[in-house]
Order: structure tokens, then C-alpha cells, then sequence
């Protein structure tokens, strides 16, 4: 599967069908939408983290991943644990 460029012209021609091609294309528009979708469930299920990180962003205008990383992490207790870093 795939396409080849065959001719001097610059034509494109696809190795498989239509009816292949047509499979392949909505496999991978299903994919996207569930990427997406998981991405955007990521966003939901952190957004305290995110406001955060965004409210230290304005502070600092600058973040290392350490403190990325802390903030995402913080206990519930918010408490930043820095723990485990170098």
C-alpha cells in the first residue's frame, strides 16, 4: 500500500483501490478522533495541574521541567513534592 511516483509527470498513482483507499482513510480519521478525544480527557483529568502551571508561567514566564513536572504531581494535599529530581 502506498503511492508511487511512477511517471516523469509527476502524477501520483496509489498501489491499491479505491475501495482500499477509502478503508485506510476512515481507519485513520477513527484514530485521530479517539487521539483527540483521549488528549482532550488528558486536558479535563489535569486541569488544576494546568492552572497551575499556567498561573506560574505568568509569574515566572519561564518553567524546567522540574518544576513542569512537580506542579503536575503535586499532591492533593498541595503540597509541591520535588522529590526525586536532580
Amino acid at each position: 500500500m502506498g503511492i508511487q511516483n511512477q511517471y516523469l509527470d509527476g502524477h501520483n498513482v496509489s498501489n491499491c483501490s479505491e475501495q482500499t483507499g477509502s478503508v485506510i482513510d476512515d481507519e485513520v480519521r477513527m484514530i485521530l478522533a479517539e487521539c483527540q478525544q483521549n488528549a482532550i480527557d488528558l486536558l479535563k483529568q489535569n486541569v488544576t495541574s494546568l492552572d497551575k502551571i499556567s498561573e506560574f508561567l505568568l509569574e515566572k514566564e519561564n518553567i524546567t521541567g522540574i518544576e513542569f513536572t512537580a506542579l503536575l504531581n503535586e499532591d492533593k494535599s498541595g503540597e509541591v513534592r520535588w522529590d526525586g529530581f536532580d
